[in-house]
């Protein structure tokens, strides 16, 4: 099932693309490879991770994925809960998904220097023509950590269609 799951988003993806091959401004991203690059999650504050914008000549529907980690450098003030969000044109985010990270038992237990999560997700926007600025958001939702990472942050977004 995992291995059909691949394929058939390998599949949506290179139709995405070739439905807007010739659509100005149908796709951006942000791709952040370097692991000295680092933004941290610190306190009640949404975080701005990635910025993308895209132009849209009709009414259309708007893929946006990302991908990263989350690394407590500490377990102290933690476990710790991270929400990722998503704001289309200065909007009320989008919550797309929330995780746990800095549990004590991994660097005591299992001796791991870090604790380590993925947080990624996936969601589609309806939007107008006109041009669009997508805003990807980290927040801190509980516990009192200062020192968590978000690690090789990736952002895409792509007008289905257009």
């Amino acid at each position: 099932m995992k291995k059909f799951s691949i394929h058939l988003c390998t599949a949506l993806i290179g139709l995405a693309c070739a439905a807007t091959a010739g659509a100005e401004g149908s796709f951006d991203y942000a791709n952040t490879t370097s692991s000295h690059v680092t933004t941290f999650v610190r306190g009640t504050e949404p975080v701005e991770v990635s910025k993308l914008k895209l132009t849209t000549g009709k009414d259309a529907k708007v893929l946006f994925q990302f991908s990263s980690a989350i690394s407590s450098e500490s377990a102290e003030g933690c476990p710790c809960s991270i929400r990722a969000m998503v704001s289309l044109d200065g909007q009320e985010p989008r919550i797309i998904k929330r995780i746990n990270v800095g549990s004590p038992e991994v660097s005591t237990a299992l001796h791991y220097q870090y604790d380590r999560q993925p947080l990624d997700g996936t969601t589609v926007f309806d939007v107008g023509p006109g041009t669009h600025t997508f805003v990807l958001l980290f927040k801190q939702v509980s516990g009192a950590s200062k020192k968590l990472e978000v690690n090789y942050p990736n952002a895409q977004a792509w007008v289905l269609g257009n």
